[in-house]
């Protein structure tokens, strides 16, 4: 085998759209799959295990979740602590070397017309966390 044709080798991968489809299972169910399982690194755990600083409020500690779908659902479950519902605007995105290979969602959180900070989300993961970052709580 010469050089050029180890850069030309295709990755392998587990996926088989066939057999994903012949199971039952829903389009988005699908989807889900192949936006988060099939990224390399991706976790299935609350809090990703390389995140440094504190958790979902600064880029190098994104909160974990299950695709853009999932990233909505857990924003409208978070709240400020006073149990007040929250306002979340997507600012655009980051990425931050060797914490996550996705990336990273930012958020601005309003509660009563009040700033209340940025939160950071990134939505190629295996699960969507059920932790809260300091000073809020979900629903």
């Amino acid at each position: 085998m010469g050089v050029l044709d180890f850069f030309s080798r295709k990755k392998k991968t587990e996926f088989n759209l066939e057999e994903e489809l012949a199971s039952g299972k829903s389009a988005l169910e699908i989807l889900q799959r192949v936006n988060s399982g099939m990224r390399e690194g991706a976790v299935s755990k609350d809090v990703l295990s390389k995140g440094y600083g504190p958790y979902g409020l600064c880029p190098t500690n994104p909160i974990p979740t299950q695709g853009m779908a999932e990233s909505r659902i857990y924003l409208s479950r978070l709240r400020a602590r006073n149990r007040r519902p929250i306002q979340a605007v997507r600012n655009g995105c980051t990425a931050v070397e060797n914490v996550t290979n996705g990336l990273i969602d930012i958020y601005t959180i309003m509660c009563d017309g009040h700033n209340l900070g940025n939160v950071y989300l990134c939505p190629y993961h295996k699960k969507t966390s059920s932790i809260a970052p300091e000073g809020f709580e979900l629903v």
